[in-house]
């Protein structure tokens, strides 16, 4: 995934394994994975596509950062999928979280200099759960999309990572949530994908 700041730098994310020279210039950046992969987000300047910062996180397993999105407060939120424990804070500070299940969704935030601000997971036991696309409004409330517990996932936190309401729309097959947006009344647009027979809320689809 991919976003711009207001001031045009680029913030990116994705998984990586092994060790990896996040820097694309002369510097080196080392960052090296703890597991099969991790998930990382970095900054680059709008000027030249310098490295500004990098984050990664990661526990033994399988680790992946699938979207992120800056809020209009500057602050950048990253959602995807780990397994195991995983330590979400990048800065030395130790906040973990431990998957129900195979994999767990996250969302995390880090600040605009790449401080930890915090992370949720949600997930469940019998299942393989993800968050596959972030936006925010214009007072930063997040809102995320995902899977989880075969269903189509939607999620609103407010701007300190709290909680507002969670949605889940599915049926006995895997439905999933691929990408969200905010419309301009506030509206939440979700598309995804859906087999069988769902109930959105409005009567069943077929």
């Amino acid at each position: 995934g991919v976003d711009v700041t207001s001031s045009g730098d680029v913030v990116a994310t994705g998984f990586f394994s092994g060790t990896v020279d996040f820097d694309p210039g002369a510097g080196v950046q080392n960052q090296a994975s703890m597991g099969g992969t991790d998930a990382f987000v970095l900054r680059l300047s709008a000027a030249a596509g310098n490295l500004v910062w990098v984050r990664h996180t990661g526990g033994s397993g399988s680790d992946r950062g699938e979207d992120v999105d800056v809020t209009p407060a500057g602050n950048i939120t990253t959602t995807g999928s780990f397994s195991g424990t995983v330590d979400f804070n990048p800065g030395g500070g130790i906040d973990d979280l431990n998957s129900s299940g195979s994999t767990d969704g996250f969302i995390q935030q880090l600040t605009s200099t790449g401080s930890y601000r915090w992370a949720q997971s949600f997930g469940s036991a019998a299942s393989t759960d993800r968050g596959n696309d972030v936006t925010s409004d214009a007072a930063s409330n997040v809102f995320v999309t995902g899977v989880s517990n075969n269903d189509i996932w939607v999620r609103r936190l407010d701007a300190n990572g709290g909680t507002t309401w969670t949605r889940t729309f599915g049926g006995t097959a895997t439905d999933i949530g691929e990408s969200i947006d905010v419309a301009a009344d506030g509206s939440i647009l979700v598309s995804g994908s859906f087999r069988a027979t769902v109930n959105f809320g409005s009567g069943n689809k077929v």
